[in-house]
């Protein structure tokens, strides 16, 4: 996986789209939803075709078949660029229940989003994760490809 690649496909989508669960989901109509979005840059990079866009209960899967392994759960972690982030508790995360996004470093990541009509942007994870209250966060998962050295 080139994340690079896909950090910098999603980056190109920043103020140009909208956000919608019941559009497009991966940009092809301007819309995108957060797991759609994922999805969208980790094909850039080179990840797999799912056959479908995935969701956020989905998105484990797709994840762990294209060499991501799961590196947190529900617990304190450190952020590193390409890391993929799951909120809420798996089996229940379907629709407005769960959110996802891509790290870009240490402290940011690109997420698609209905706040503020943003569509794809970045923000600080931190920041946002308190502003939902936590509430999303019944469970969160953190993944990162287990193949990069540079990553841990």
């Amino acid at each position: 996986m080139d994340i690079d690649a896909a950090i910098n496909a999603l980056k190109l989508k920043v103020g140009d789209s909208t956000y919608s669960m019941y559009g497009s989901r991966n940009f092809s109509d301007g819309t995108c939803d957060c797991s759609g979005a994922v999805y969208y840059g980790l094909r850039k990079g080179g990840g797999s075709n799912f056959g479908y866009i995935p969701s956020t209960e989905t998105l484990h899967t797709y994840l762990l078949q294209n060499g991501y392994s799961l590196k947190a759960e529900n617990t304190v972690f450190d952020m590193v660029k390409g890391d993929v982030i799951i909120w809420g508790k798996k089996g229940y995360s379907a629709g407005e229940n769960g959110h996802t996004g891509i790290a870009i470093d240490d402290q940011r990541w690109l997420e698609c989003t209905a706040w503020h009509d943003l569509g794809e942007t970045i923000q600080f994870h931190q920041h946002r994760w308190e502003m939902n209250g936590k509430t999303l966060l019944l469970r969160l998962y953190l993944y990162w490809e287990s193949s990069s050295s540079s990553w841990s």
